[in-house]
């Protein structure tokens, strides 16, 4: 690697380590609400068929992790099956972030 790409790197790896480890729960059915139209044409284009507001009803996952950035996962579901926007990520990395979460809860009922 040369010293140019090396020094890339380390300012890549010093830019993701600024992330904190995070996760909280988004809203995006206020989307739905505000702009259903474009919501639709958004809904078509990332996931090739079209849903009605009513039954799109998203757990929305934010996160974010030390050394590694940022990112959103989208569950939903349809006709009885359930879907997720992964972003490309591997089960097993979506699977970590959402053990990550329940970790990072507080439980009500003990």
């Amino acid at each position: 690697m040369t010293k140019k790409n090396v020094n890339k790197k380390n300012e890549l790896d010093d830019f993701f380590n600024k992330f904190p480890t995070h996760i909280d729960i988004g809203d995006h059915d206020k989307g739905w609400e505000k702009r259903p139209k474009t919501m639709q044409k958004w809904f078509k284009k990332m996931f090739g068929f079209e849903n009605q507001p009513s039954l799109y009803n998203p757990i929305v996952i934010n996160w974010s992790e030390k050394g590694r950035g940022f990112g959103q996962y989208i569950f939903f579901q349809d006709k009885g099956k359930i879907y997720c926007r992964n972003e490309r990520d591997s089960k097993e990395t979506v699977m970590k972030v959402l053990i990550n979460m329940v970790n990072q809860a507080e439980f009500l009922e003990k």
